[in-house]
């Protein structure tokens, strides 16, 4: 048994399930769910207008691992009425800015919210669109996963012992690689031996 390749498929199930289950960490279901309702209320859901009622910054870690950095931006949370009852909806992605200034230059948006359940509401425009499709990072988690276990069940069944039927199989595909391989060097000997006897003659 090949140990090496053995070893390589052991750890690609691994880091295969590990991606796997970061798709179902609660955080990430917790986006999942967001996003799931984002959905359905861009589609479903009641416009309001909404007006500016305050700015949050937060933070987000940008970069590679190597060059990592905190950057702060700062996102307008607007109220609107559904209901006679006040309900606010935050700003994300691109619609939140670097300085509390420039976020604060859009004092209204239009807001869509559930109808059942009014509490349930985003802004709708390009920034948050982009924003729930850039997020949803369950499936890639997962497909990932699965391609890492795949590729480590396939390194495994390679490493297993060959069958003396299997061995003569390779051994033969060999052979018959070997000589069409001295056939053809061959042919190009006997081509430049020719060429070379022509010039001699010359």
């Amino acid at each position: 048994m090949d140990k090496k390749k053995l070893i390589a498929g052991i750890i690609l199930i691994g880091l295969g399930i590990g991606m796997f289950a970061l798709g179902f960490t609660p955080k990430n279901s917790e986006i999942t769910a967001e996003i799931d309702s984002w959905k359905r209320v861009s589609k479903e859901g009641i416009e309001a207008q909404g007006t500016l009622a305050s700015t949050e910054s937060v933070t987000r870690t940008e970069g590679t691992r190597r060059n990592r950095k905190i950057v702060t931006a700062y996102c307008n949370v607007y109220e609107f009425t559904a209901d006679s009852k006040t309900y606010t909806a935050k700003a994300v992605g691109d619609d939140c800015k670097e300085t509390r200034d420039e976020a604060q230059k859009t004092t209204t948006a239009t807001i869509a919210y559930d109808q059942a359940d009014p509490a349930t509401a985003f802004v709708k425009s390009d920034a948050t669109v982009a924003y729930y499709k850039d997020t949803d990072s369950r499936l890639a988690s997962v497909i990932f996963g699965t391609v890492l276990v795949l590729i480590g069940i396939f390194g495994i069944r390679s490493a297993r012992p060959k069958t003396p039927e299997q061995l003569a199989t390779i051994e033969e595909k060999r052979r018959k690689a070997q000589e069409e391989y001295e056939k053809v060097m061959a042919d190009i000997a006997k081509k430049q031996e020719a060429k070379k006897a022509q010039k001699q003659q010359k």
